[in-house]
């Protein structure tokens, strides 16, 4: 590993197999019955060979809520911290594409608490000005994305 160089993305998502490796990664870690503690873009490395590494894992959400939830919660981080730059990048549809083939093949117990956080949030999907903020602009990203689904 020396010799081999790791790209840590901040903002995973520049192809669409990226996108796909790391969505397959996080279902490797839930199918193991464990869950990230934040699975955020920024805590994701990929590495040359398309290996994906995890980081911080300094919060345990799983002494406040449920498996389901802990891992419904990863997938949400994962997107809700990508959206901005996929969708910068004009990957959203493909992104939109990606979950909505991978979110088909989750149990309902995953999907379902997915799906009841994103709906509160749909109409930020109309927020684009900067200065809502980042945060703001980072859940309008993420409703843009699910509304791509439909």
């Amino acid at each position: 590993m020396e010799n081999e160089k790791m790209q840590v993305n901040f903002a995973p998502g520049v192809t669409e197999a990226t996108l796909r490796v790391i969505v397959a990664a996080i279902e490797r870690v839930h199918r193991s019955g464990q869950y990230l503690s934040q699975a955020f873009a920024r805590n994701i490395i990929v590495c040359n060979d398309s290996q994906i590494g995890f980081i911080d894992f300094e919060d345990d959400p799983g002494r406040y809520m449920p498996l389901e939830r802990c891992q419904s919660r990863d997938y949400l981080c994962y997107l809700q911290s990508s959206a901005v730059w996929l969708q910068k990048h004009g990957l959203l549809d493909q992104a939109a594409a990606i979950w909505r083939q991978h979110a088909a093949g989750l149990p309902a117990a995953l999907r379902t608490p997915i799906e009841s956080a994103i709906r509160p949030i749909g109409w930020m999907r109309h927020l684009q000005a900067g200065f809502w903020g980042n945060d703001t602009l980072r859940l309008a990203a993420l409703a843009a994305l699910f509304e791509q689904e439909k």
